[in-house]
């Protein structure tokens, strides 16, 4: 039989090992702090007018009217996911089926549990997905949804470590020195093509060791590709 002693002693062994797994859970939920996910979705598909079509996400769906896709539906969605309203930063969507077009983009604290999910839009006929990603700042080039948008990527920039980013609609000069500011290590792609003159931030971008470096070089898109070695 166990003694005394020997149960204390693996009591407090589990207690160690419990407490070591909840300190790397939490340490990952850090080190990914926000999520952004977006679809666009045009002239590939006829809808009909009020068809009826699913959004989903991380396996939950919603059925909703094409023509009355609104940012409350996406909320709705997010909520069905298990996302407290109180961690919802922006939820925006538009759906036309004169226009043949759907927009959705939304961004919420915390992480997903894998690198991509796709965000999904599907009838009987057909299916089309967007992504959602972990730390990643990705804006297609809406043209619905755009009102306010900027506000809240500047506003996202300024509050979260941001390790890629390609804004489309908007020129934003701030961004990438918002982005820097937090010394983001090992980023993936650095869109700046759009930013006049941005290949004044490329070396600060390969100080911090990003892969993809696009930038404005008087008024010539160019980008540069990590070499293998590194950067120099």
């Amino acid at each position: 039989m166990k003694t005394k002693t020997q149960y204390l002693s693996n009591r407090i062994q589990i207690l160690i090992i419990g407490t070591l797994f909840f300190l790397l859970f939490m340490s990952n939920l850090c080190r990914s702090q926000i999520v952004t996910g977006h679809l666009l979705y045009q002239t590939g598909y006829n809808y009909q007018p009020n068809e009826l079509v699913e959004i989903g996400f991380m396996n939950n769906w919603i059925w909703v009217n094409v023509d009355s896709l609104n940012g409350s539906e996406i909320k709705r969605l997010l909520r069905l996911y298990g996302i407290d309203s109180s961690r919802i930063i922006d939820t925006r969507a538009y759906g036309s089926s004169f226009e043949n077009k759907v927009e959705i983009f939304f961004a919420f604290k915390g992480q997903i549990p894998i690198d991509r999910a796709d965000v999904w839009i599907r009838n009987q006929h057909h299916k089309f997905a967007g992504y959602a990603v972990n730390d990643i700042l990705v804006v297609p080039q809406f043209t619905r949804i755009i009102q306010g948008l900027d506000s809240t990527i500047i506003s996202i920039a300024k509050n979260y470590k941001i390790n890629s980013f390609m804004v489309k609609p908007f020129n934003l000069p701030e961004l990438p020195f918002l982005i820097l500011a937090k010394n983001p290590l090992n980023g993936t792609l650095a869109d700046m093509r759009w930013i006049k003159n941005s290949i004044r931030l490329v070396p600060y971008f390969k100080e911090l060791n990003w892969q993809i470096i696009w930038f404005n070089d008087n008024g010539a898109a160019k980008v540069l590709n990590r070499p293998k070695t590194g950067w120099n």
